[in-house]
């Protein structure tokens, strides 16, 4: 596994993360591919811990890095972005938010806080933002904002700072 995935996708810069494997009927097990996430190696630098080495020794039966009980809090993150309102409509799970799809113009991490959201510049992103936020704007406008990766979903701040949250002029 190391040969043909984890080391390919270091050697491109792509920090290993999810990685698809399925076991074979003789025991031998396969990799379909390797995502890359950032998260990942925000874990690995900050736990001193290679994810890709516990999942070799889990696939070997080698004993577990952590104990069992061992709770991993999660990646404190946010980042600053620039976006294209692509379309929006009202939150299937979260009363008072919008369901907007965007494109991301332009990312830059915030200081202090894990960079999670960089890599999707020049991307579509699904992304809850509060209604009041949104309310009576047009597709295409651009708006400055922070948002997180949270459980599943990439949440706007929901009480931005004074010029933390912005719509640019139409040009």
């Amino acid at each position: 596994m190391e040969r043909r995935s984890v080391r390919p996708a270091t050697e491109l810069g792509l920090p290993p993360a999810g990685i698809d494997l399925r076991e074979r009927p003789d025991g031998a097990w396969v990799c379909f591919e390797v995502n890359p996430m950032p998260a990942y190696s925000y874990y690995e630098s900050h736990t001193g811990q290679p994810s890709a080495a516990a999942i070799v020794d889990l696939l070997a039966g080698a004993p577990a890095a952590l104990e069992v009980g061992t709770v991993v809090a999660p990646v404190e993150n946010l980042t600053a972005l620039r976006v294209r309102l692509l379309a929006a409509t009202p939150h299937p799970r979260l009363p008072g938010w919008e369901a907007a799809t965007v494109e991301v113009l332009s990312a830059t991490p915030v200081p202090g806080r894990a960079d999670l959201l960089s890599q999707r510049v020049g991307e579509s992103l699904d992304l809850a933002v509060r209604q009041e936020q949104l309310a009576g704007l047009p597709t295409g406008s651009v708006l400055r904002l922070r948002a997180r990766l949270a459980v599943g979903e990439v949440l706007a701040e929901q009480a931005p700072a004074p010029g933390d949250f912005g719509v640019e002029p139409g040009l």
